[in-house]
């Protein structure tokens, strides 16, 4: 039976206090990994210019991360002294601390508080006064970004020979083939004086659907109250799983569930089509944008 080796090897950072110039090269220069979604620790040990281990007894070390693009510290927390005579300490940084970070590199520098007094600790004997880090993804991949949906994919269907055209979005994957096994789906519709019919259609066919047949209206339940202006008189009502909108303005979430191999999206304006389309561009003028995502 096939075996894999772990090891479990912690990161050790070597820094010096001030002292008298050194000629020594660099004990270590030693870029550190941080990953998201997961508890990351790293020892730092104090030694002085000799390489002897500098007391944290009556002192306080403080890291300072900066994102050196921006100019910005993202993080300045306190080291936990983990054994005062060695000058062991440890940072912890928990996954909700860089969730919202940037993966990639930043700089980091430490200082020490004695007696009032703030002084800065240097990364190696040369007197480095920034070290490195490079934040990972970590274990979990990260979250699926958003389809934008923008008017100009919301075709007129010059096929329909209802009363009040449709327009209708292309077909986009569905939950099934993102191996999505809770079958979310959930779209974000930006829109101005929004009125008329919205739904949503699915196909379980294995390929892009190329006849009206293999697309059936999705059931949608409730209605969710995510809209900006909180508006209960501008929500939409929901009959037979359409959306009906009534002069709304903002933003309105829909959810969904289902193990679809497509979906795609279809409104209908309550007014004509010239009244939302004066130049007859075929261009939808009150969604200006949806969001998809499962």
């Amino acid at each position: 039976m096939p075996s894999v080796n772990l090891y479990q090897i912690p990161q050790v950072i070597n820094t010096t206090q001030s002292g008298g110039v050194g000629v020594n090269s660099a004990t270590n220069k030693i870029d550190f990994d941080v990953s998201k979604n997961v508890t990351t620790e790293i020892e730092f040990l104090l030694k002085d210019i000799d390489r002897k281990a500098v007391s944290l007894t009556g002192k306080t070390m403080v890291i300072y991360i900066v994102d050196q693009k921006n100019n910005t510290i993202m993080l300045q927390k306190k080291l936990t002294v983990m054994n005062a005579p060695r000058g062991h300490c440890r940072l912890t940084i928990s996954p909700s601390e860089v969730m919202e970070w940037d993966t990639g590199y930043y700089s980091y520098s430490i200082t020490i508080l004695q007696d009032g007094q703030q002084t800065l600790v240097h990364q190696d004997i040369n007197r480095s006064q920034y070290g490195y880090l490079e934040l990972k993804q970590g274990p979990l991949p990260a979250p699926r970004s958003a389809l934008v949906i923008t008017p100009e994919e919301m075709q007129l269907d010059n096929n329909d020979l209802g009363l009040f055209k449709k327009y209708i979005s292309g077909a986009y994957p569905g939950a099934a083939q993102r191996d999505n096994r809770a079958g979310n789906h959930s779209l974000a519709i930006y829109a101005k004086d929004l009125s008329g019919t919205f739904y949503v259609q699915a196909s379980l066919e294995n390929g892009v659907p190329t006849a009206i047949q293999e697309w059936f209206d999705v059931e949608i339940n409730g209605v969710t109250n995510n809209e900006q202006n909180n508006n209960e008189i501008n929500n939409p009502d929901v009959v037979n799983s359409r959306y009906e909108f009534k002069n709304f303005n903002g933003v309105h979430n829909i959810q969904f569930q289902g193990s679809f191999m497509w979906v795609r999206f279809i409104f209908i304006p309550e007014i004509d089509e010239l009244a939302i389309d004066p130049d007859r561009s075929g261009k939808l003028k009150m969604i200006t944008k949806i969001l998809f995502k499962n």
